[in-house]
């Protein structure tokens, strides 16, 4: 879970959380080696964040983290080239 403040982000220990929670977030996505970073835009037939002007969409937080995830991958992000294995065809 994250906890977004008007100006932060921050992560918080993994626990467990009821359906509800899911319906009333913020932003829901999911993360994993096959998932990458994915919004969750329905839980249940109903519309994450229904109260706010991206309900049933990406939300900012995900836009954010999936812009910075593909750029450290693609290798775009100088910070973080050091974590990526180039592979030259042969």
């Amino acid at each position: 879970m994250l906890d977004r403040s008007s100006t932060h982000v921050s992560c918080l220990p993994h626990t467990r959380f009821a359906h509800d929670e899911l319906y009333i977030a913020d932003e829901v996505f999911l993360t994993g080696t096959a998932a990458e970073v994915t919004p969750v835009v329905e839980v249940d037939r109903r519309r994450v964040a229904h109260l706010h002007p991206h309900a049933g969409q990406r939300g900012p937080v995900t836009r954010a983290l999936q812009e910075k995830f593909f750029a450290c991958v693609a290798g775009r992000d100088p910070a973080h080239t050091g974590w990526l294995s180039f592979i030259t065809g042969g």
